[in-house]
């Protein structure tokens, strides 16, 4: 048989729902635009051929296409399932979960299984320094929204009355002496570590941090993983001192 030819596969599908040729005829369909073909295709192949990877993989390419990612997610689900290094099935899901809007940590864990596979993967690096440019933002309830604007109202009301009323030239002067505090982040190094100890500590994460220069952050990420069993204690070490070599030479700086 032609699989190239749409009219010999279309007549070989008709008698023959049960092959597992399905998804060569449905990216025919998909190819060509026919969405609606594409899917049918799919449905029916996959009612006789559930566990088939290529099935399901072209079903969430084609839902993507229909701009359904809810259905699209669904497929991949069962394609990594039936093969967690499908690496193909991980980048569209991380786009898949992009577009959905999933929640953060989901979308770096997907970002971290990419680079498991694909350590060079410049979608998924882009997608971790995407997902750390973003600060996260907490909703306020109404009752401190509500008390935030009596507090703004209450200091507008003071700062009129307060340039109504001239001030004497000795406070004027005091206020000009007086330097402005300025509030200090103290970093408490106990919960830095707390806070790399909560992030899945891999070599893929410390060759991300070094190829975004935050090595700081890299040492953590290495000192957590020397606190664990059953990891390469040379590799950590060769690792470290790669890391305070660059540091350094200033390459840190």
């Amino acid at each position: 048989m032609d699989l190239t030819n749409l009219r010999e596969l279309e007549e070989y599908f008709a008698d023959n729902f049960d092959t597992m040729l399905f998804p060569v005829l449905s990216e025919h369909y998909l190819v060509a635009g026919d969405l609606e073909r594409a899917e049918r295709v799919c449905d029916i192949g996959l009612r006789h051929n559930s566990d088939s990877l290529a099935g399901q993989f072209l079903r969430a390419r084609v839902m993507m296409a229909k701009k359904d990612c809810g259905e699209a997610e669904l497929s991949l689900k069962k394609v990594l399932g039936l093969d967690p290094v499908f690496l193909n099935a991980r980048v569209l899901m991380a786009e898949v979960q992009s577009v959905l809007k999933r929640p953060k940590e989901t979308l770096r864990q997907s970002c971290l299984d990419i680079l498991e596979l694909d350590p060079g993967n410049r979608q998924a690096m882009k997608g971790l320094e995407s997902i750390a440019s973003k600060p996260k933002k907490k909703a306020q309830p109404q009752s401190m929204k509500k008390s935030a604007k009596k507090t703004k109202s209450q200091a507008q009301s003071k700062t009129k009355r307060s340039v109504q009323t001239k001030p004497s030239k000795t406070n004027s002067t005091s206020a000009k002496q007086t330097p402005k505090k300025k509030q200090r982040v103290i970093k408490n190094p106990a919960q830095k570590k707390r806070a790399v100890a909560q992030k899945p500590a891999t070599f893929t994460l410390v060759k991300v941090l070094k190829n975004q220069k935050l090595y700081e952050e890299a040492l953590d990420v290495l000192a957590v993983m020397s606190g664990k069993r059953g990891t390469d204690k040379k590799r950590i070490t060769k690792e470290i001192k790669s890391i305070k070599a660059l540091l350094k030479s200033g390459e840190g700086a």
